[in-house]
């Protein structure tokens, strides 16, 4: 039987993978996080409708400006909208282009596991418990650029790791090019980078050989330019710089820091990230990590440096990621599910009764992994006014497509322009006041989406035309235009 387990491997789990996720293939964006999801998909919509260009990613809360916003190289939204110029606008092209690119990434973390250990069955382990991770099981068919990048830097590992063993110059220059795409997608994965480098420094200690190491370090940093290029021209355009900063411009209080990392450690770890059914192996690959032959493979240090990178990097970012932002943490997937694998062997060589035991465990994960996540899909808890899913279309057709909105409230400023699909001016938390409707009026606003009735007052009203329809709690009113 075990002969066969690399053949039915793939089979099997892209078949339950696939009829895990059949019922959410068609479903309209909702839930967890579907703040980041609305807006990746609005710049994806933005390219296929207005513009093409890959430079000029766009959002709807614009005013009455061109809208371009450049955050992460928008990679993953410019490709969605490529396919939507090919096959049409159905978010269901959206969530298959994820999936399978979810399925690429599983099958890089078979081959770096495979690479690293020698072993099928701990490469199967690996993957196996990578796709049901409940964090990547949910975001796998999300329009989310985080899948993308953690794909690219799994693929980037496993060109590196192939480069050690076979000491082929095209791994490296493949590595690199992922490398860059990946950071490219979404700036934390410039942390991966950390693993060539440091292999390149001790090649550097051991041989001192500048040839040597400088063959190494090329290959690798030829394509960092153009990330350093994207991020240098973007970062000072970006509003909200407190990802970036970090630690350093912290708000939070030192309890609820430390609460933050009680958190991560104690439920989003092993709930989230790795999988209740898979956790064991986690701890059991921690403790067997410290006894592994460090002297004898020479991909360790590498690896152990990138995952201290990744681990500053949480500690630097946990004011932002906090107990919720699960999917800022997609960089230590790699890492945990090589721990993983690892952990599985030890149990699989040890009594009969234990190997049954991991078996089991193995085979649950994706029971867990729903169990656990199932909740996000749920749609009478979307995480937003549920009036916007269920009046979608009427919302959409209630004024015309090009008209200037005023539009609340949303504390994202994305969600609610993604369901009405319009632009023009956002408010939060009824933070508007009559003045400001009159300068968005004056600077082109024709319309005002509102879900508050506190905010519907003689001072606010006299703007208005008349009553457009109400849709559930929301209000679609025309605007006066002339005074």
């Amino acid at each position: 039987m075990r002969q066969y387990l690399p053949k039915l491997f793939a089979p099997t789990l892209v078949i339950i993978s696939l009829l895990m996720h059949l019922n959410y293939f068609n479903r309209e964006l909702t839930g967890f996080h579907v703040w980041r999801q609305t807006q990746t998909q609005s710049t994806l919509i933005s390219f296929y409708e207005e513009d093409m260009n890959i430079l000029n990613p766009k959002r709807n809360e614009r005013g009455n400006s061109e809208g371009i916003f450049r955050m992460e190289f928008p990679l993953m939204q410019w490709t969605g909208a490529a396919i939507y110029q090919l096959a049409g606008p159905n978010l269901l092209w959206i969530r298959i282009m994820m999936f399978v690119v979810g399925l690429i990434s599983v099958w890089g973390m078979y081959r770096l596991v495979l690479a690293l250990f020698g072993s099928k069955l701990a490469a199967i382990v690996a993957a196996w418990t990578f796709n049901f991770s409940p964090t990547f099981y949910y975001y796998t068919v999300n329009p989310m650029p985080d899948n993308l990048a953690l794909c690219f830097a799994i693929w980037a590992l496993v060109k590196f790791v192939d480069f050690q063993r076979n000491q082929s110059q095209s791994n490296l220059w493949v590595s690199g090019l992922f490398l860059a795409l990946a950071t490219l997608c979404k700036l934390p994965f410039v942390l991966f980078y950390a693993a060539p480098i440091t292999y390149a420094l001790l090649i550097f200690w051991r041989e001192r050989s500048f040839i040597n190491t400088q063959r190494l370090i090329i290959p690798i940093l030829s394509f960092f330019p153009f990330a350093l290029a994207w991020y240098t021209w973007v970062i000072p355009g970006w509003h909200n710089t407190e990802v970036t900063k970090g630690m350093f411009v912290n708000t939070e209080s030192i309890l609820t820091i430390l609460n933050f990392l009680q958190g991560n450690l104690i439920s989003t770890l092993p709930e989230l990230l790795v999988n209740y059914a898979a956790f064991p192996f986690f701890i059991i690959g921690c403790y067997k990590i410290y006894t592994y032959p460090t002297k004898t493979n020479k991909t360790f240090m590498p690896l152990a440096v990138t995952g201290g990178a990744v681990l500053c990097y949480f500690l630097f970012e946990i004011n932002m990621i906090g107990t919720m932002h699960d999917y800022y943490l997609f960089p230590f997937l790699p890492l945990l599910f090589i721990i993983v694998a690892l952990g599985f062997t030890q149990l699989y060589h040890a009594k009969k009764h234990i190997r049954i035991i991991a078996i089991l465990l193995v085979l649950s994960t994706p029971i867990t992994a729903h169990l656990r996540i199932a909740n996000r899909w749920n749609t009478e808890s979307v995480g937003f006014n549920k009036d916007l899913l269920d009046n979608k279309e009427a919302l959409q057709t209630a004024v015309p497509d090009e008209a200037l909105c005023i539009v609340g409230n949303d504390e994202s400023h994305f969600i609610n322009f993604y369901f009405i699909h319009k632009k023009g001016w956002g408010y939060a938390e009824n933070n508007l006041s009559a003045e400001t409707m009159h300068q968005w009026i004056v600077k082109g606003a024709t319309y005002w989406y509102n879900d508050s009735r506190e905010l519907e007052t003689p001072e606010r009203l006299v703007l208005t035309d008349s009553l457009v329809g109400e849709y559930g709690t929301i209000r679609v009113y025309k605007l006066k235009t002339k005074y």
